[in-house]
């Protein structure tokens, strides 16, 4: 019998993911952030750097949707995290298709140690999916 294969390798995350039905949106951290700092005080300037990685984990394409990047003192997404990156043109993606976000900004007077990248595809819910948990997804913490 011959038929299609309900896993899909991606190699870029290293890991095996579920195909699910319909469109979807998710994303990896495929290069954690780093820092770099000069200066001191009120001089002080640290430009951050990561590149997140959106995927379609669905079976169909997912129209055009928003991507957003937060810097965050924790792993929590709230109303006080800081908007420092935002994609209104990711996507459409089709199935197992995949697109770079490259996230770049510069922090004046203080440091981004110790704290989070959050980035949340399909952040205004225009895209129905079937699994709507795998939408916000926290970097490591920022050395």
């Amino acid at each position: 019998a011959s038929g299609l294969c309900p896993f899909r390798t991606f190699s870029t995350f290293g890991a095996w993911s579920l195909v699910l039905p319909g469109p979807g949106y998710s994303g990896v951290w495929s290069r954690q952030p780093t820092q770099q700092c000069s200066g001191t005080g009120a001089s002080l300037r640290c430009d951050v750097r990561a590149t997140f990685l959106i995927f379609n984990p669905g079976s169909v394409t997912a129209d055009r949707a928003v991507t957003q990047v937060f810097l965050s003192a924790d792993e929590t997404l709230d109303p006080t995290d800081l908007l420092v990156k935002e994609d209104l043109n990711t996507g459409p993606l089709d199935p197992g298709e995949s697109e770079e976000l490259r996230v770049k900004f510069r922090l004046k007077g203080q440091s981004a140690t110790g704290q989070f990248l959050i980035g949340v595809v399909d952040a205004t819910d225009v895209v129905p999916e079937h699994n709507e948990n795998n939408n916000i997804i926290v970097s490591a913490p920022i050395p």
